[in-house]
């Protein structure tokens, strides 16, 4: 899980220009965050939520809507891990 996730963070630095990409990516996040396995990687190991977060600002409004609900769900799952 490592491994993918770690290419799909290279890809958001990588491909920020190509907005139906980045739409895929945040999308597949959004997937990957729903699993316990990946969801760990994803929020301790990379800098997918910092990615996110510069996202929201941006021109397309597609984009910046997904990366407000992915960072909704990224709060609500971090809340989650500070309980545990």
């Amino acid at each position: 899980q490592r491994g993918l996730v770690t290419v799909l963070a290279e890809f958001f630095h990588e491909k920020q220009e190509d907005d139906e990409l980045v739409l895929q990516l945040l999308y597949t996040c959004h997937c990957l965050l729903c699993h316990q396995d990946t969801r760990e990687v994803i929020l301790a190991d990379t800098q997918v939520p910092e990615y996110v977060m510069d996202l929201l600002r941006d021109s397309n409004k597609k984009i910046s809507a997904q990366s407000s609900a992915l960072l909704l769900l990224i709060g609500e799952l971090d809340q989650e891990r500070a309980r545990t």
